[in-house]
């Protein structure tokens, strides 16, 4: 199983100018472009599932339109604590599968359609990867947010970093972060290639696993 951190930020660490900020706004602020879009585009063609939070899901409205590996819509797998407005694109979307994950139960919004998995006390990243294991997912894109990822690299369990660098600052003490504060320890990387298009920097690292022990 891996699982790649898929991400744009700005230069100074920045997802977003604002918290669910739509796509037409990220262009403005300079964090989008068609290449960065034909980009993520390509890595859920490879993918068996995505993973997200609330927040990015109320943002977009719903899942990306495009299959992945096998020709299968990638498993999308929703964070969230109180669940997800009725009106989002989200719950029409009865094609792709779909998974809410929560602490606790969410009751009234799951649906027959939408399954749920709680992990109450144990470590949510692990529980989501337990989940996909056992549905034989070998290859996981993690969207974020800031919160999502840091669930994820406090607990060691991204491989790869494919980040988008804009060509924009954003300067902003409340704006949604790469990775929410705090982690338990540093997060190690080599990188494995650089490339640039249009003014942006696509950025792939390997996670060095062995120098993040988990604390």
């Amino acid at each position: 199983m891996i699982v790649t951190n898929v991400m744009a930020a700005s230069i100074d660490g920045y997802i977003a100018s604002e918290h669910l900020e739509p796509d037409e706004r990220r262009h403005e602020s300079g964090f989008t472009s068609e290449a960065d879009r034909e980009f993520v585009r390509e890595q859920i063609k490879n993918a068996d599932a995505i993973i997200t939070g609330a927040d990015s899901m109320r943002a977009s409205s719903g899942a990306w339109e495009q299959k992945g590996r096998n020709g299968q819509y990638p498993h999308w797998m929703v964070y969230t604590n109180q669940g997800l407005g009725k009106d989002l694109d989200f719950w029409k979307q009865s094609h792709i599968p779909r998974t809410l994950v929560s602490p606790k139960p969410l009751g009234a919004m799951v649906d027959l359609e939408v399954k749920s998995l709680i992990y109450g006390s144990d470590r949510p990243g692990a529980a989501a990867l337990d989940y996909f294991s056992d549905l034989k997912i070998e290859r996981i894109l993690l969207f974020g947010g800031g919160f999502i990822n840091k669930i994820f690299y406090n607990e060691n369990l991204v491989d790869e970093l494919k980040i988008t660098l804009c060509p924009t600052i954003i300067g902003l003490g409340d704006a949604p972060r790469l990775v929410a504060p705090t982690l338990k320890q540093p997060v190690n990387m080599y990188l494995l290639s650089s490339q640039v298009v249009d003014n942006f920097v696509f950025l792939h690292y390997r996670i060095l696993k062995n120098l993040n022990p988990i604390l």
